[in-house]
């Protein structure tokens, strides 16, 4: 006789996300009947077993408002009574390893194991120690023996520790740990079920896929033995994997929550069909959540949702089918594996309804009211008496909680369970919200309904207001009201003498900051009075900034220039009559999105007093006290935005051209070049300072080009262009972009050019469709320009040794300066620079392609190209008289990076000198972190150059100077120094008349001081 093959044990589980039945549950429990809400859900009934992720903790006892390291914590505890929904629902298992399962302490997710075995619902993530809360429950599922593992990897202040009650959590920053952790206990499982699963409470909230460290942890724990991973956290539906033939289920959303408003209504079910190989089928039933409620999609709304979900999936690479009946299924083989024998039975407790309590807590009650929050006067809110109150803080310094514990008493039977409901609020409503908004809640944290309270007896409430809206660093007080709300509407709120301060810190502000970007636009061109040949008048900024003359200027007013910049409006060129903008700390971080924290705290109101004699008017915050009761004011509630508007405003009015011009190197150069270039033939305006080019910096100079001007060049920074969704950039709208270049500048962590090039070629996203882009051929990342430039629909021209480009270097002398430019049929042109060096060359190449694109004789142009010389910091190459020695200094002083190094570098060593060449090179700041091996990197170009003495300065230019000797190289003399304090002490001895030198660093390191010091200054 031939053996027969033991029959095919199958199962099923129901995984249903995230379930909250705290909060605003408790109230829609029986008037909404919401006890019923999972029974109306049909996979969780028909399943052999029912999942869910349980996020709150179900309790009575607990710390309130305990420290979750967060901004502003939310905090859920249920009532007991609340787990008949999971009952009448079907549930079988809870997972209690997340980020609100420990939100009232130790104590409270001890007392919630009870409350769930005595309703017959097994539960796994938690416990009495760090092997209890990673310890599985296992239960029985059709044929099947299942284990449930339960683990979190959101909030490691709830961990478990050997001594200490908690969660079972998982380090989300080393993801390819957990197989270490996970596989000796998934293994011991093993023994004892069939199927093991393990859900994981992980990533971010409201992401629609999960990021790197899912995926990478999500593989761990199949790597690990896992035969299935069930994904929640983010409260909205995230899509399958499949990783070795096993699901990874990365987020099933919420199944059951009280969210009063969200964006992403779907929700669903995911049944899995097992035999004893693992998960073979995922099926998935769509919902529609709501608040409270979750009801499934029905006839085309189940179809679409399907389809929303499957191509969730397929981001992943998995492919849910539509299975003709409203609902999704992905099939998989699982890895095959020999089929245990049958276990016994097991046994379990019947799931069971849990009654109310039958009293008050102890901490609930009070016999009378602590002498420091007594009120004045009892206090009558609906049909409660307001007895006592405590707020803290008293100060917020930061976007966080505010705590109210008060004190409550009924004169007679309450029939309605009203909810207290606390707010703070500021005097005006703006850009800082109310804290309290949705915060209304039951008596003594919900735990004690108005209509179980005794006549007569004081009770103590305590609860948390959160905050709804900061959306500027603003300081404010706020004042507390309370009102009651119910079923049957809400009473009049009472203003309450307790008030917080609400005055944030420079850091705390500028996270506020970070968060809600300024947003610009200017008012429509045929809303405003042209005014040819006057940059302003009085009229015009109070129309386009939306401000309010506090003292209106004479008849006839007018500026023809407008700054912030008040340290610099006399010496950057600033025509009179000005206007003068006082901005303070908060202004700049906000609309430049920069740090400036590390700076005492400014702001330059106090300064008009002093200035009012030098300028025309002043646009204000506020009132200034100090000045003439005749000085022009134009108040605004923030005089930097008010800039950026005039510049907006001024863009859309200008007959002429704007260029844009971004690099790693060189755009400040190029942009003088244009200025110069360009001048005998248009009206140019051209950038304030040497290279005022940030967000603010680029509008700020066309708030101060005048209609009639025929090209403005503009100087972009990468963070000027990757402002929020372009929004500066595209104010600037460039009817031509230039980029010169990429090289490692401005890097973060450890990126690469790749990033550099992202960033530089967002400029892109300003030019209009149609317009043009002037583009370096020899660029590293050249085929991406290309694309993005064909997606926005803008041309491109080329220039550079390539042979491809369209204007190519043909031949350059440093010697004479001599340039040969190639067009693209194949004519010539020579022209010279005075400017030295290949980069200067380039620069003018790219000039030329402008001046071609704008139109416009070419002689005149190149006559004056030819007399460009480079600013001081810039490449300025100047003799000085230093100790009777006379030296030729090239003065690279203001900025640094790779590229420019280089450049710099090979000019030096081409240079004619009656003596010697001596490099003197400072830091390359902001090149991440690979910045040593940048720095390393140089020494090639440093042996090539073949220079008599190296002087090194900076901490990062110790690389170099170990790179220089760490090779059979020619040698040189020279020192490397820390400080440039140290290196100015020892300079004289290195240096001989007729020498040579070249002086770069980046700013931060302050070489101006070098030249400073050879001058004598």
């Amino acid at each position: 006789m031939c053996p027969t093959s033991p029959p095919l044990r199958t199962g099923t589980v129901a995984w249903g996300g995230d379930v909250n039945i705290g909060r605003r549950f408790h109230f829609r429990f029986e008037r909404a009947n919401a006890r019923k809400a999972l029974a109306r859900i049909a996979p969780l009934a028909e399943a052999d077993l029912t999942i869910v992720n349980l996020e709150c903790v179900v309790a009575t006892t607990g710390a309130e408002a305990i420290d979750k390291g967060e901004r502003a914590s939310y905090y859920f505890r249920a009532r007991p009574e609340m787990l008949d929904t999971l009952v009448d629902g079907g549930v079988d298992l809870v997972a209690t390893a997340n980020n609100h399962s420990g939100d009232y302490g130790p104590e409270a997710l001890l007392e919630q194991a009870k409350w769930l075995d005595r309703a017959g619902i097994g539960h796994a993530g938690s416990g009495q120690c760090r092997d209890a809360a990673f310890h599985p429950v296992i239960r029985r599922a059709g044929g099947l023996d299942v284990a449930l593992f339960s683990v979190d990897a959101t909030q490691e202040s709830f961990a478990a520790e050997e001594d200490k009650p908690g969660i079972a959590w998982l380090d989300p920053r080393n993801p390819a740990d957990w197989k270490t952790i996970m596989e000796p206990r998934i293994s011991a499982a093993r023994d004892l079920a069939d199927v093991v699963l393990v859900a994981v409470h992980w990533g971010p909230n409201n992401r629609n896929a999960p990021d790197k460290s899912e995926i990478v942890g999500g593989h761990a724990l199949i790597d690990a033995g896992a035969d299935a991973v069930l994904g929640t956290s983010a409260h909205v539906l995230q899509g399958i994997e499949v990783y070795k033939n096993r699901p990874i289920l990365h987020d099933a959303g919420d199944l059951l929550f009280d969210a009063l408003t969200r964006s992403d209504t779907d929700s669903g079910v995911f049944t899995l069909d097992l035999d004893h190989r693992g998960v073979t089928a995922v099926r998935f039933t769509p919902l529609e959540i709501g608040f409270c409620r979750t009801l499934p999609y029905e006839g085309d709304a189940a179809n679409a949702a399907v389809q929303r979900f499957s191509e969730k999936c397929a981001a992943l690479g998995s492919a849910l089918e539509q299975a003709g009946d409203g609902k999704g299924v992905l099939r998989i083989e699982p890895p095959d594996r020999a089929m245990s024998e049958q276990r016994p039975a097991r046994t379990h407790t019947e799931r069971t309804s849990i009654s109310g309590l039958g009293a008050p807590r102890p901490e609930w009650l009070a016999n009378d009211v602590p002498e420091d929050a007594r009120i004045p006067e009892v206090l009558q809110i609906g049909e409660m008496e307001l007895l006592g109150l405590r707020l803290s803080p008293d100060r917020l310094e930061k976007t966080g909680l505010i705590e109210v514990e008060s004190w409550w008493r009924i004169p007679r039977p309450v029939g309605c369970d009203w909810r207290i409901d606390f707010r703070a609020e500021p005097p005006q409503p703006g850009e800082v919200g109310s804290w309290g908004l949705g915060c209304s809640h039951d008596p003594c944290d919900w735990m004690w309904p108005l209509s179980r309270w005794s006549t007569g007896q004081i009770y103590r409430d305590f609860y948390t207001l959160r905050p709804s809206k900061v959306a500027n660093w603003l300081d404010t007080t706020l004042t507390l009201s309370v009102g009651l709300v119910s079923h049957r509407g809400k009473t009049q709120r009472v203003s309450l003498p307790h008030t917080v301060g609400f005055e944030l810190s420079s850091k705390q502000g500028f996270a506020v900051l970070r968060k809600n970007p300024a947003k610009y636009e200017a008012p429509p061109l045929d809303a405003i009075e042209p005014t040819p040949e006057i940059l302003w008048t009085a009229k015009q900024l109070e129309q386009i900034t939306g401000g309010k003359w506090l003292v209106p200027p004479p008849e006839g007013w007018f500026v023809r220039s407008v700054t912030h910049k008040i340290k610099q409006h006399e010496n950057w060129g600033f025509k009179a009559p000005k206007l003068v903008a006082l901005i303070d700390q908060r202004m700049a971080m906000r609309h430049e999105l920069s740090d400036f924290t590390s700076q005492p705290c400014w702001d330059l109101h106090k300064d008009l007093p002093q200035l009012q004699h030098k300028v025309a008017g002043a646009i204000v915050a506020r009132p200034v006290e100090g000045v003439d009761p005749d000085f022009p004011l134009l108040q605004v509630s923030d005089p930097l935005h008010a800039i950026l508007q005039l510049g907006a405003f001024a863009r859309n009015r200008m007959k002429g051209k704007v260029v844009a011009i971004t690099g790693s190197a060189g755009k400040t150069s190029l942009c003088q070049m244009l200025i110069q270039a360009l001048g005998p033939n248009c009206n140019v305006s051209g950038t304030f300072g040497t290279n005022y080019n940030s967000r603010v910096g680029m509008l700020h100079q066309l708030a101060n080009t005048p209609e009639s001007t025929d090209v403005a060049v503009v100087e972009a920074a990468a963070t000027a262009i990757n402002a929020p969704k372009f929004q500066n950039i595209r104010l600037v709208r460039p009817d031509v972009g230039v980029i010169t270049n990429i090289s490692a500048s401005h890097l973060r962590g450890n990126e690469g050019l790749k990033a550099v090039a992202r960033r530089k070629a967002n400029i892109i996203e300003g030019i209009a469709p149609g317009g043009i882009l002037v583009l370096n051929r020899d660029i590293a990342f050249y085929g991406d320009f290309r694309e993005h430039a064909a997606r926005r629909n803008v041309r491109v021209l080329t220039y550079g040794q390539s042979e491809g480009a369209d204007l190519r270097l043909s031949s350059y002398t440093q010697a004479d300066g001599k340039v040969v430019v190639q067009f693209p049929h194949g004519q010539k042109l020579a022209f010279q620079i005075a400017a030295l060096g290949l980069h200067m060359a380039m620069n003018s190449i790219a000039a030329i392609a402008v001046r071609l694109i704008l139109g416009g004789p070419l002689k005149p142009f190149l006559a004056e190209l030819s007399k460009f010389q480079p600013k001081p910091g810039r490449g300025a190459i100047t003799s000085v008289k230093f100790n009777e020695k006379t030296l030729s200094v090239v003065d690279e002083s203001y900025n640094a990076n790779p590229a420019s190094m280089q450049a710099a570098i090979e000019m030096v060593a081409a240079m004619p000198t009656a003596n010697r060449r001596i490099l003197i090179l400072g830091d390359m700041a902001e090149l991440g972190t690979n910045a040593a091996q940048y720095h390393r990197d140089l020494a090639t170009q440093v042996h090539l150059a073949k220079p008599d003495t190296v002087l090194l300065c900076g901490p990062l230019m110790a690389d170099l100077w170990d790179e220089l000797h760490s090779k059979e190289m020619p040698s040189f003399s020279g020192e490397h120094y820390q400080q440039v304090a140290d290196l100015l002490s020892d300079l004289d001895r290195f240096l001989q008349t007729g020498d040579a030198i070249l002086v770069k660093a980046s700013n931060s390191m302050k070489f101006a001081r070098v030249l400073d010091f050879l001058q004598g200054k």
